[in-house]
Formats: C-alpha cells, structure tokens, sequence
C-alpha cells in the first residue's frame, strides 16, 4: 500500500496500569470525504469528488476543493495545482502567484523549486522569486543549503540560499543535510561531510545511508536491526528490531527482537508498561492504543484516558485527531473548559390525519411532526432527522421522504419537520412502531425515539356471504306474480375493516329485481350484518316450472377487490323457504377467497461513507488499450520487441479502490496509481514478455472471488501442459499482515482490511504455484503489508516459495510500497517496467532486479523521503541459473 507517515504497531501483552482519570472529548465535526490529511497551520487538505480544498478546526470548508492537488499549508501559504499549472495560495484561497508553473516542490526552508515552462526559479511564500542558472540541476533546501549538479561535468555540488556554490560540484551523489550532515558518493564510494564540504565520521555505522534527524536523533538500519545517532554524532548503543523516530518528549515506541513492545527513552530504558494490541507513539502528549480491534489514547503515564471506542484513530496534530465511529469518520478534540458539548433533542412526535381520528387508514393522506430542540450554546450543523419501521410494516405506506435535511439549527432554538405520508390500499391494522433517530454532524451519537400509532387498514378483511333467506313479507308461500324478498347475511372474518362491499345478483329465468346490487359501506372486523334485495316472481311462473328449485348467483367484493365471494343461492315457489346457514359447509355453496400477499420490507436509510468510483473487475480477458487521453510515460511509444508465446500466460490485478465494493460505511484507504499500474504491466507483458494478449488476464479491482477464481485458471493451465507453461502474475494492491498468526494477505477489493483472514494467503498462493508443474513462475508484487493508512509495521512471517517461482517485491516485509506522484505510478511498478524497456526486453531476471532496486532506493528517499528496498524471494527446488531467466 502507498500511504505517507510512520506509526509503528506491535503486538504485545505487558501488564494492567492502575485505572485512569478520563479525559473529556469534544466531537468537532463528522469529516464526509475521500481522502483527508492531518491538520497543519490551523487547516486540513481534504479530497471530494477528486478535488482537493481545505478546511478548518471546525471541520468547516475554508477553502473550497477545486484544486487537482495540494500541500498543506506552512507558515498561512500552500502549495496548489489547478489543471496543468501550479500557484501559491493564502488561508483566503487567494494566490500571490497566479497559476504559471508547469512544476513546483513544496516550500522547504521558506523557499519551493519550481519550473515555468523552460525557466526554474526558487520561490519565497510571498511570491517573489529567484531566477535560476541553467548550468545546474536543483534539489530543495534544508537547513539553508541545496543539492546542485552541474550539467557539464553531471557532478553535484551544493548551494547556499544566496544561490552561492558552497561545496564545489565534485560528487557522483548527494543527499540533503540533516543536522549538518550529508551522505555523498564519490567514485562509488559512500561517506558523509558538513556543511564546508570536510568529511565526518560516525561511530557504529557499518552500511552508510542518509540521516534525517527527527527531533535530535537519525535512525539506523543495517544488518543488526534500527539503532540510533543522536545530535552530537553519537551512536547509542543499543539495537532493535523495528523503532518509531524519538518525539519532541523524548519517548519513542520499539519493536524487540523478541516481538515484544515498549517506549523507551533515548537512553534505551523503558519508561511505559503496556497492555494493548498495537501502539503508536506520543504527540500532543498522547499516543494512540488498540485492544480487540477498538483505538483509544493513553497519556504521558500509559492510562488510559480516552476510552477504545473507535475502529481507527490517527495521532493528534494541531489538537486534532481523525478517528472512525459507528461508521463515520469525524474529528476529536480534547475538551477545553470553554467547549461547549452540543445536544440534540427529540422534543415531542405527534400525527395529523385527514379525518382527525387519530388512526390512519387505508389511502390516508396524514402527515408527522417532529419537533426538535438545541438546549445548547453551538449552533448544530448538518443536522438530518430520519425515521425506520418494522420490516413487515413497510409497504403500508408511501412517505413523501424518510429523512429531512436541516442544515443548521441554531443555538439555544427548536424547529419542527414535517413527514408527508400516505397509507397504502395494502394497509391493515396494526400498531405502527416507529423510531426516530436525529443526528448532526457535530454531534457523536445519534438521538433516537420511539413513537406508535394506530393504523386501520382494509386489506386484511374477509366478508363473506354466511347465510341467506327468501320470504315474503307476510310469510305465506311464493306464488307467480309475488314480491318476495332475499336476504342475505354477510359476516367480516377478517382482522380489518371491510370497505364497499357489493353483492351482485344473477337472477333466474322468470325472476326480475327492483336492484341487482346490494351495498355496504363498512363492515367492521367480526361484525356481521344483513342486506335484503326486493324480487318480482314473473305471473308465468307455475309451481311444475320450479319443482327444482331457482337458483340465484350472488358475487361478493369489497374495495380491495382481492377479497370474493361467490353463492349459490336456492330457493322454491309453491311452498315456504327455511333460512340457510352457509358457515359450516352447507350444499350449494362455491366459495372463493384470495389470501393475504406478502410484502417485500423498504430497508432504513443509511448515511453513506465516502466512495471513490473505480471500473469494475472482471473475471476474464480484457482489451489491454495503450493509448489514452492521459497515456502513461511507460506506454508511450510502446511497440512489440519480442514474439507471441503461446505457452505464456499473465494475471494482471490492480486493486485501486476499496470502498466502492463493500457492504459497509468505513472508510478504507485506496491505492494510488494501482489501476495504471496494472494496464502498463499487461502492455508490457504482450511487447516485453511474449504473453499472448489473448492469454493475458486483466482485473481492476478483484473481488475475492475473482482473485480466487483467475488464480487457479491459470494454475489448470499450466497443468494442462506440464513443465512447458510459463506464469506471469503481478498484484498492485493492498496487503495486510493478520496480527495473531503473521500470515501474509493480499486483499481483494470486497474484503476489509481490518479483516485480512478473509483476503488470498500469501503462502497459500506459493504453495498452489509450487505444484503447477509450471516452467517458469514470475511473481511481481507492488505492495506492502504495514497496515492501513497509519504507516503500521509489524514483523511478518515468511512465507514459503517453492519449485521454479521468482517472486519480485516492491519493498521490504516492514517497509511501505510508495507512489510515484509525478509519474502517476507506484515507485516499484515504475521503475521495474522501465528497466525492463531500457533494456530492449533483453533483461534478465538477475540485470532486472538490480536496475530496479537501484533506482527505487534512490527515488524513493529523494522523492518521498522514506525507504523502500525492493526483494527478490525464491525457495527450495528452483534450478540452477535462475539469475540468467530472461523474461
């Protein structure tokens, strides 16, 4: 991973501190971005929507993002490029430059290198300038001096900030002074000098390597482990496995070689007893802890004093922290005594129906006020009111909108919003649970509510026709030419209202009625009442004629229309008609009910987490395109150099975004660059390799499954031609370390790195290419496994390589796999495919490596200021001469 900044983490068991006095915390402001870096000169560069801006200890825009990229602010200027160009902005967004350099450094003792077009100048905050001499190359300067060359002789030199040569160009290289000290190389040879150019020695130091003193002291690191040099040139006499820099109070944080943890001073006693998963170290008199997955803060004594309530945390700058809780990201404080605690209230719920019954019932317009109360002295920000329901409970209505929006609620002030609803045809009766949840983004924790009410629906009702009876008015029997009467009783066996409910007749031959249907405008649950249709009995009717009886058809529906019922209804002339019972399966009856649907549940609004868009991967062959609108340097001009193989197949992931493809709102740290990488990869492995383009794989940010599944196709592959197949596999994407075992993993896009179990084992995958009976194995990984966007470094196990596989590593098992800004790729990624096309395809794994570890070494201390030393790994049962592989 390509993450800035060093937090070293440990696994640890060391004993229980006495209880401490908490510290109260203040909520500054929910932080809702893509990318957000720690505060500097009162501001902090935020990234959204791929722009960058600024903003203030509140968490409020100070500075709207509309910058393609930034540095943070130093002394009230930064640094910033709009489109092509660069400029320098004050805490207004104003720009003492205007936007006129094709290329600018950031500000590096009160001046910034920057390039107009063909003209290099150094540049003051305040805009002024000074030109530069074409004869030299420049670097930044520190501690008043800068690295020069001379284009003539290719010798490098340093200036002073006069622009005054003060050692004459005369070296191979040079790095910047730190502490007076800087490490130059002169016919191949490695030493230090000061500032007049004398030669210096250290004592301790057995592998010369640039010193950048932190606080007063340099790390070291050799074949022994990391020690240090303090100010005086020092070398203090004792070594480790891994160590945090020494801060301002003196206390840095140290991996034993036992894997064992502790804070030291710089005499390299103990000072802290610990009893946590992992540790950063002090700043702002705090340091940042982990236990079972969850951050909190002990202070200068290890208690600790802001409890583990959070799933990341960052060290306080400027006061500040950036923490994760209940999947948000948000800023923290410590508590002044004139902070001021904001609180949100739900005051009161209530409903409003269209008829004021206070019960809502089927196709009700009705409408929920919530009042809402600021007892407080801040102003609420962003405040959002929402509400949920019981799942089987959601398709009874349709609400005009599940959250209000309020964008501030001033202090000391209430306000009321309002949810717009409708009760749906599909509504029955019921308590309707509801809870009410208010939030705002300066507050830590939602306020919640419970409200019910009462909900009258119709879809639940069941009338049905129970019975029936044909008389006459005066009880005589029915003669031709009579008016007789039918009666029907209609019964609810449903749970809710029955609503105009109509009985249809179909009368037969030589009956006629006065009305063929009967109506009832309610009829309540279990209630059961009686309708009665008026009939004339034709004069032609003999009693021969209904020896068997007339049938009527009676047809029952109800609003709804999902509820029927269908009667048959017989009666005869000529003689008297007993009332018939239809409930317990009485003879002529056809009965026909259409039962309850189910219905789907709405799920609850949920606030999202910032999301970064990224293609979607694949699980077969892609079109490998090598020109674009923004072509990368390393495909520019990109032509075949060797021919097709078709023995040859590649794997090509490079997993850049991890947020769009997971089923949650924390915000994990994307890979810069990851993307390109991979599609530059793919292109040289057709041109430089051989690989069919038909036989290449290439995925943009894999899932598990897609990783697992692309993995062992190519193994198959291989199989299916045994000791023929050659394998290229390169992986540009996270890695991650899991704490207990030490296992190594690579980590598809849909798995959280908080959770490396889940993602594709390291070792696993050696040991799966160790049986694919493959010719060759080529391994290319540009990633690290030093955790997530703290700059963690743990102690990994090693994973074991076997059969005929070379495996190429982008750094060290402790070290971070950085970007290369400017290039628009990962360092390693870079520098590997440029050798590979320096060398006209002719490289061999052995000349490769040594080219690209050369270059990575160099430009990573020199463009990033941090070390990244790439490996070649291979294990038991490779042959002889794999040094002499050409690829």
């Amino acid at each position: 991973m390509r993450v800035p900044g060093l937090i070293l983490l440990f696994s640890v068991l060391i004993m229980q501190n006495a209880a401490a006095e908490p510290v109260d915390i203040k909520w500054i402001s929910e932080i809702r971005c893509e990318e957000v870096r720690p505060y500097s000169d009162g501001l902090s560069a935020f990234r959204i929507e791929g722009k960058w801006g600024y903003m203030d200890a509140s968490g409020q825009v100070a500075i709207t993002p509309e910058y393609d990229e930034c540095y943070d602010f130093i002394d009230g200027r930064a640094i910033v490029r709009k489109g092509a160009r660069w400029g320098i902005i004050d805490k207004t967004g104003k720009s003492s430059t205007g936007f006129v350099y094709s290329k600018m450094h950031n500000f590096s003792n009160g001046l910034a290198y920057a390039e107009e077009n063909t003209l290099r100048f150094y540049v003051y905050p305040d805009g002024k300038r000074q030109k530069l001499s074409e004869k030299f190359e420049y670097g930044d300067y520190n501690e008043g001096y800068a690295p020069v060359m001379k284009k003539k002789n290719k010798k490098w030199g340093y200036i002073n900030k006069k622009g005054i040569v003060t050692i004459e160009p005369g070296f191979d290289s040079v790095y910047n002074f730190s502490n007076n000290i800087a490490l130059v190389y002169k016919k191949g040879k490695p030493f230090y000098i000061n500032h007049k150019g004398r030669k210096k020695h250290i004592d301790g130091i057995v592998q010369p390597q640039p010193l950048v003193f932190v606080n007063g002291y340099a790390k070291i690191k050799d074949f022994r482990g990391v020690s240090f040099v303090d100010k005086n040139l020092k070398h203090l006499r004792y070594t480790t496995a891994d160590a945090t820099d020494f801060n301002t109070e003196g206390v840095a944080a140290i991996l034993m070689k036992d894997n064992t943890m502790r804070y030291i001073n710089p005499q390299g006693r103990p000072i802290l007893p610990v009893e946590y998963d992992k540790v950063g170290n002090f700043n702002e008199g705090l340091a940042w802890v982990s236990s079972n997955g969850k951050y909190g803060y002990i202070d200068r004594d290890g208690e600790l004093v802001i409890d583990t309530l959070f799933t990341s945390a960052t060290d306080f700058s400027d006061g500040i922290a950036f923490v994760s809780y209940n999947g948000r990201m948000g800023s923290i404080k410590v508590k002044d005594e004139a902070d001021v605690i904001p609180q949100l209230l739900i005051s009161s719920i209530s409903i409003d129906d269209a008829n004021s019954n206070g019960r809502v019932e089927a196709e009700e317009k009705f409408t929920i006020d919530v009042e809402l109360n600021n007892p407080t002295g801040e102003d609420l920000r962003n405040v959002n009111v929402q509400f949920a329901g019981q799942q089987d409970q959601a398709d009874w209505f349709n609400f005009g909108g599940q959250s209000v929006f309020i964008p501030e609620l001033r202090a000391n002030s209430d306000t009321t919003v309002t949810f717009d609803g409708t009760a749906a045809l599909s509504l029955v009766s019921d308590k309707i649970n509801l809870e009410f949840m208010g939030m705002a983004s300066n507050i830590m924790d939602p306020v919640k509510n419970q409200y019910s009410f009462d909900a009258l629906g119709i879809n639940a009702c069941k009338p049905v026709i129970t019975g029936y009876w044909v008389y006459k008015d005066n009880h005589t029997p029915i003669r031709a030419g009579d008016m007789a009467n039918l009666m029907i009783t209609v019964k609810n066996d449903g749970s809710d209202l029955a609503k105009d409910v109509e009985i249809g007749f179909n009368w037969p031959e030589g009956i006629s009625s006065d009305g063929n249907t009967l109506k009832i405008p309610v009829l309540k649950p279990g209630e059961t009442t009686e309708v009665t249709s008026r009939f004339l009995v034709d004069s032609t009717m003999t009693d021969s004629l209904s020896r068997n009886g007339l049938t009527v058809v009676a047809r029952l529906s109800e609003y709804t229309q999902k509820h029927k019922d269908i009667k048959y209804l017989s009666f005869f002339t000529g003689r008297m008609n007993a009332e018939v019972n239809l409930e317990n399966g009485a003879p002529a009856m056809m009965y026909q009910y259409a039962s309850d649907n189910n219905y789907l549940a709405q799920a609850t609004p949920q606030v999202s987490s910032p999301k970064i868009t990224a293609s979607s991967a694949s699980t077969g062959t892609q079109e490998i395109t090598k020109e674009s609108a923004d072509v990368s340097e390393l495909l520019a001009g990109l032509a075949p150099v060797v021919e097709p193989d078709q023995n040859k197949f590649a794997l090509v992931i490079g997993n850049e975004d991890y947020n769009s493809f997971k089923q949650t709102t924390t915000y994990e740290v994307n890979v810069d660059y990851a993307e390109r990488d991979a599609d530059a990869f793919a292109a040289y492995a057709t041109d430089y390799m051989g690989v069919p383009k038909e036989n290449v794989i290439l995925l943009h940010n894999a899932t598990y499954a897609q990783m697992n599944f692309n993995i062992n196709k190519l193994i198959m592959m291989s199989k299916t031609n045994p000791g023929n197949v050659e394998l290229y596999i390169f992986y540009a994407g996270h890695g991650q370390h899991d704490v207990d075992s030490k296992e190594t993993y690579l980590m598809p896009v849909d798995v959280s790195i908080s959770s490396p179990t889940a993602g594709i084992k390291l070792e696993k995958l050696y040991a799966d290419l160790g049986t694919s009976q493959a010719k060759k194995t080529y391994v290319f990984m540009d990633a690290c496994y030093s955790g997530v966007g703290r700059g963690i470094v743990i102690k990994p196990k090693e994973a074991l390589i076997n059969g005929n596989t070379v495996v190429f590593t982008a750094t060290s098992s402790t070290q971070r796999s950085m970007p290369y800004k400017e290039k628009q790729h990962g360092m390693f990624t870079y520098f590997l495919l440029k050798a590979l096309r320096d060398s006209g395809g002719k490289a061999t794994v052995g000349t490769l490596f040594e080219a690209t570890r050369k270059d990575v070494v160099k430009n990573s201390i020199w463009i990033n200021n941090s070390e990244q030393t790439p490996e070649l790994l291979t294990g038991e049962g490779i042959e002889t001469g794999w040094e002499g592989w050409t690829l």
